[in-house]
């Protein structure tokens, strides 16, 4: 089967909002027609500042650094816009002992023969129209990362493992990642390491994802756990509250949107404390219990709702 862009639509035919350039034309995007493009999220909440980044690399097939906290959507937004626009969605995830054979491929047996086998990026990025996402990059040794230096240039054909390999077209290349690359300043993600400045410039932007306003996490939660409003709102302004506290050190990780569903999920097996502590509190170390006392105390209301 050939693997091609069928088509391109705007942005709000394909996403639902209305993204325009800097004149006033709706941006458009590429259709595409791979059969394994992920299944579409009907629940996802798209933002005009997301979208805005990942059209402007489908328009100029450049690459993109998504980097924040955990929960913001980084990875699931990289999905969403494969499966909205019918394209291949490969993830590779990186940890401290990931080496470049890892990922882009080694020479082995196979059938009693020495051939060259792939790694996952090197599959995703032979293929048409695929979204390779680098997962958590930066726990990798940035030695290691060196190899995909070569391969993120712009019309990239690379002699690697002995063939030569050539970026196909529509493809991109994503990270996702808790920093933006040059360390974490916060403390908060052990294992993380600066990046080589030479891999970062490979990436067209760098992107600082950040959490939903509290309008849009209201609709993205009461879409996913079918909840009312009132509940939805109760909920996430003491998490607001709680994230609030990151910044001050009083708490040590920020509650995600994942654990407020899992919060509302849980009410209807369990009572509020037990609840709160099970999805919440209990993610958190002992130093950030007397912090976020005071945002469960904004959940003692929760029977009315």
């Amino acid at each position: 089967m050939l693997f091609r862009s069928t088509e391109t639509k705007t942005a709000l035919d394909v996403f639902g909002v209305d993204v325009r350039d800097s004149k006033g034309n709706p941006l458009e995007v590429r259709i595409w027609n791979d059969p394994t493009a992920p299944a579409i999220d009907p629940y996802f909440v798209w933002t005009e500042k997301v979208l805005r980044h990942f059209l402007l690399a489908d328009m100029t097939d450049t690459h993109v650094w998504l980097g924040g906290e955990k929960g913001t959507g980084k990875s699931e937004s990289a999905r969403q816009f494969c499966a909205r626009t019918g394209r291949a969605f490969k993830r590779i995830n990186f940890h401290k002992y990931t080496t470049c054979e890892d990922y882009a491929g080694a020479t082995g047996l196979v059938n009693g023969e020495t051939v060259f086998v792939k790694g996952d990026f090197l599959v995703g990025f032979t293929h048409p129209s695929t979204l390779v996402l680098l997962d958590e990059v930066t726990n990798a040794d940035a030695g290691e990362l060196a190899t995909l230096n070569g391969f993120l240039e712009p019309n990239s054909c690379v002699s690697y493992g002995g063939q030569v390999h050539t970026r196909a077209n529509g493809v991109l290349v994503f990270s996702a990642d808790n920093t933006l690359g040059s360390g974490d300043e916060t403390g908060r993600y052990a294992g993380t390491r600066p990046m080589n400045p030479a891999l970062l410039d490979r990436f067209a932007q760098v992107v600082r994802m950040e959490y939903l306003d509290l309008k849009e996490e209201v609709t993205a939660v009461m879409r996913h756990t079918g909840c009312n409003k009132d509940l939805a709102t109760h909920v996430l302004k003491a998490v607001h509250t709680a994230r609030a506290k990151v910044q001050t050190a009083d708490i040590v990780d920020a509650p995600s949107i994942r654990s407020v569903c899992a919060f509302i999920r849980a009410l209807r097996v369990l009572p509020i404390k037990d609840a709160w502590d099970t999805t919440i509190a209990n993610r958190q170390p002992s130093e950030s219990a007397t912090a976020l006392e005071r945002s469960e105390e904004h959940t003692s209301e929760l029977q009315s709702h």
